[in-house]
C-alpha cells in the first residue's frame, strides 16, 4: 500500500505538470495579451470564457473540485469507509485541489470583472494556500497505513518498535547510539500549546527536524568507524535512528497537532463552502444570461 501512494503521487504530480505546462504553452501568446487586444487574436473565440474551450476548461475544473470534495465524503459518511485508503484519497484530494483551479483560471482567462468572480476566485486562492498549509500540518500527525489518525498509545508503540529493531541491529552499540540521540534531543515531554503557538512553530520545527537528521547522520558515520561496517550492512540502524527521532516529536507535538488539525480542518471547509456558493452562483448567473456549451 505505501508503494501504491507513492505512484498515486508520482503519477498526479506529473499529470498536473503536464496539464498546466501544455494548457500555459497553449493559449500563452493570447493570454498575455490584454483584453482589449484579445478580441482579434485567432483563438479568442475559443479560449475567452464563455469560449468553446474556455467553458471546457470552467467544466473540468468544477469536476474537479466536486471530485475534491468527495474526501470530505469518504472522511464522514460510513458506506463510503471501504472504498479506498484515506491516505488515497488524500492524494486525490490534493491533486484536485490544485488542478481544479488551475483549470479554473484559465476559464477565466485570468480576468475577473465582476464581484461574485472576484469573491469566487479569492476564496479560490485562500482555500488552496489553507489546503498547502493544510497538507504540511497533516503530515506531522502520524497515521496508520489506511490513513485514520493514530493517538499516543500507536505513537509510543512505533518508539518501541524502532528501540527494538536498533537493538537486533547494533547490538551492545545500542545503548550507546541512543544516549547519543539523547543527547541531541533532550526535550522529549509532551507540550500543551494553543493553536496559534503550534502553527507558528511549524517554520522553526521544520529547520530543527533538519538538523536533526544532519545530527543523526553523523552519529550513524562515527559508528561506521567504530564497527568497520559497510552502509549497505549497517544501514538498518540509521532507518532505526531515524524513526525513534520521528516518533518522539511526534509524542512531544501529538495533542498540539491532532488540534491544530482539526481546526484547520474547520477553516478550509468554511472557504470551500464560500468557494462552493459563489462558483454555483456564477453558473447560474451565466446560464440565465443564455450561456451554453456543448462539448
Amino acid at each position: 500500500m505505501k508503494h501504491f501512494n507513492r505512484f498515486l503521487i508520482l503519477s498526479l504530480s506529473v499529470l498536473g505538470l503536464l496539464t498546466v505546462v501544455i494548457l500555459g504553452l497553449t493559449g500563452e501568446s493570447y493570454y498575455r495579451l490584454s483584453d482589449a487586444d484579445r478580441a482579434f487574436h485567432e483563438l479568442h473565440s475559443k479560449l475567452k470564457p464563455e469560449g468553446t474551450i474556455g467553458h471546457a476548461y470552467g467544466f473540468a475544473g468544477v469536476l474537479l473540485i466536486g471530485i475534491n470534495l468527495l474526501y470530505l465524503a469518504r472522511r464522514h459518511l460510513s458506506v463510503l469507509r471501504g472504498v479506498g485508503t484515506l491516505k488515497s484519497w488524500m492524494e486525490v484530494h490534493i491533486f484536485a485541489g490544485l488542478i481544479g483551479p488551475a483549470l479554473i483560471l484559465f476559464h477565466s482567462a485570468f480576468l475577473y470583472v465582476n464581484p461574485i468572480a472576484v469573491t469566487a476566485m479569492i476564496s479560490l486562492a485562500i482555500l488552496v494556500i489553507t489546503g498547502i498549509i493544510g497538507r504540511y500540518i497533516y503530515a506531522q500527525v502520524p497515521h496508520s497505513l489506511n490513513g485514520t489518525e493514530e493517538d499516543m498509545r500507536d505513537v509510543r508503540r512505533h518508539v518501541e518498535e524502532a528501540v527494538s529493531e536498533l537493538v537486533s541491529q547494533a547490538g551492545e552499540d545500542y545503548t550507546t547510539l541512543l544516549e547519543q540521540l539523547d543527547h541531541i534531543m533532550p526535550e522529549t515531554r509532551q507540550r500543551n500549546i494553543n493553536h496559534l503557538h503550534a502553527l507558528l512553530i511549524l517554520p522553526a520545527l521544520g529547520w530543527r527536524n533538519w538538523r536533526l537528521q544532519r545530527q543523526i547522520r553523523q552519529i550513524y558515520r562515527e559508528f561506521l568507524t567504530e564497527t568497520k561496517l559497510s552502509h549497505t550492512t549497517a544501514k538498518p540502524v540509521l532507518h532505526a535512528l531515524r524513526r525513534i527521532a520521528r516518533f518522539r516529536i511526534r509524542m512531544r507535538f501529538l495533542h498540539a497537532f491532532r488540534g491544530l488539525l482539526t481546526w484547520w480542518r474547520g477553516l478550509h471547509r468554511y472557504f470551500a463552502l464560500v468557494m462552493l456558493l459563489t462558483a454555483l452562483i456564477h453558473i447560474a448567473i451565466s446560464v440565465y444570461m443564455g450561456a451554453r456549451w456543448l462539448f
